[in-house]
């Protein structure tokens, strides 16, 4: 990564690289939204729990905890819509 005036922080590789950490669509009752990674490497991940585009039934949403290890579960359900996660500065 290197710093850029403009952007704050940019990444220098010349294409970006994905990859699948975990599948999480046995969780998520609908498209993942917000994540956030806490200073254990753990990813907390939100999901809209209904279609936005107003063509499915509404349903609750949840969260999910990926662990660095790759272990994923639910760590809260029946939300509205988790969204604008955040991390403590000290582990959760």
């Amino acid at each position: 990564m290197e710093e850029d005036d403009n952007a704050g922080v940019r990444d220098s590789h010349p294409r970006p690289v994905i990859h699948r950490d975990a599948d999480l669509s046995r969780l998520a009752p609908w498209h993942l939204n917000d994540m956030v990674v806490d200073h254990d490497g753990r990813a907390w991940v939100g999901n809209f729990g209904f279609d936005l585009m107003g063509v499915r039934q509404a349903h609750t949403a949840v969260v999910i905890c990926v662990e660095p290890d790759g272990t994923r579960q639910v760590t809260a359900d029946g939300l509205g819509f988790p969204n604008g996660m955040c991390s403590p500065p000290t582990a959760v």
